[in-house]
């Protein structure tokens, strides 16, 4: 929750220049309503600004509240709104994809993952969450190329290298899924 505050915080930095005083400091007010765990006050005060339901901070934020607050579909759909808005907005791909994946829709999850780390190649982390995506859809050599990436960062995650075991097991090559195994 906390890095999704800064995330949200830094792009509410970014735009809120040249809004209206009043839409600023609603996006504040629902800002710090997030912060608070208040959030159907903060989707309230952001539905009440003259910036409209199409404004990029107020999708995001909206997404972050109903995230929060455990109304995945909605914040599914409003991560989905953030992006048609602006697509620069690299934290909404992660989180729709991680969404999708969750619905079990591996190939939308895979664009997603790959559109955030174009965004933020080095987030190894995301590796992990796309190589799942990947071995659902069969495509095996991916899956062991986003989990080997993932273990060069975290080489004691045995989770991560049974993952790859299996994915090399299902690429018939057994010797690497052995010396996965055995690790």
């Amino acid at each position: 929750k906390k890095i999704d505050m800064q995330n949200l915080g830094a792009y509410i930095v970014t735009r809120i220049y040249g809004f209206s005083e009043d839409d600023a400091l609603k996006v504040r007010k629902a800002y710090c309503q997030v912060v608070i765990g208040k959030y159907d006050s903060a989707v309230a005060v952001i539905d009440k600004n003259s910036m409209g339901k199409k404004e990029p901070v107020n999708v995001y934020l909206k997404a972050v509240a109903y995230e929060h607050k455990g109304d995945h579909l909605r914040a599914l759909q409003h991560y989905h709104f953030t992006i048609v808005a602006d697509n620069t907005i690299a934290e909404a791909y992660k989180k729709r994809g991680i969404y999708r994946q969750e619905l079990k829709e591996w190939q939308n999850s895979v664009d997603d993952l790959t559109t955030y780390l174009k965004f933020y190649p080095d987030t190894w982390l995301i590796n992990k969450i796309r190589g799942v995506s990947y071995y659902h859809l069969n495509r095996f050599p991916e899956a062991i190329s986003d989990y080997t990436k993932y273990l060069k960062y975290d080489t004691a995650n045995n989770e991560v290298r049974g993952y790859r075991g299996m994915a090399y097991l299902k690429a018939n090559q057994p010797l690497s899924a052995y010396l996965d195994f055995a690790a």
